[in-house]
């Protein structure tokens, strides 16, 4: 059961959504009979409550390498990685993705794979902004390195969240 349960969780990992595995004992052996059904084809991904930061955006910096391909969970896990690290630079540090839908498209028949439109709903989160930077002790360092942007703010700026690794 644990050797049929990994199977399973690896063919899902990339895009076995129907597979089906049945073991068969023998003496001394084991076999496992698997059944891949077909394969999950991401046509398309799609963002719900992103109010800051329009699909076509996201669809070029981010999901790229998921879109028309086979699914693959590392994949896609790397494409939400650079969602969220796209909204943290716009100065939304808790971007949480709160629910991932797998809809089915229209299937053309003897088609070996099922298209999917994915749906993610985005939590976005409060934005966070920066109007000014103050170095105690050492004013004189705003005048130079990644302190020079932020000595004449004017007004608060959305808050990179690399901005303070940089400094």
């Amino acid at each position: 059961a644990i050797l049929s349960d990994e199977i399973v969780s690896m063919y899902k990992s990339k895009g076995f959504f129907d597979i089906k595995v049945s073991v068969k004992e023998e003496k001394g052996k084991v076999f496992c009979i698997i059944h891949e059904g077909k394969r999950a084809m991401v046509m398309h991904v799609e963002c719900k409550d992103n109010f800051h930061i329009q699909q076509p955006q996201l669809e070029s910096d981010c999901f790229h390498n998921v879109q028309n391909k086979y699914f693959d969970r590392d994949t896609f896990s790397q494409a939400v990685h650079a969602l969220k690290q796209l909204y943290m630079q716009h100065g939304f540090w808790n971007i949480k993705v709160v629910k991932e839908e797998f809809i089915p498209c229209k299937q053309v028949s003897g088609n070996k794979a099922t298209d999917y439109k994915i749906v993610l709903t985005l939590d976005e989160g409060p934005i966070n902004y920066v109007s000014s930077v103050e170095i105690k002790g050492y004013p004189e360092l705003l005048e130079h390195g990644p302190f020079v942007q932020f000595n004449q703010l004017k007004e608060p700026v959305p808050f990179n969240y690399s901005w303070i690794a940089l400094q």
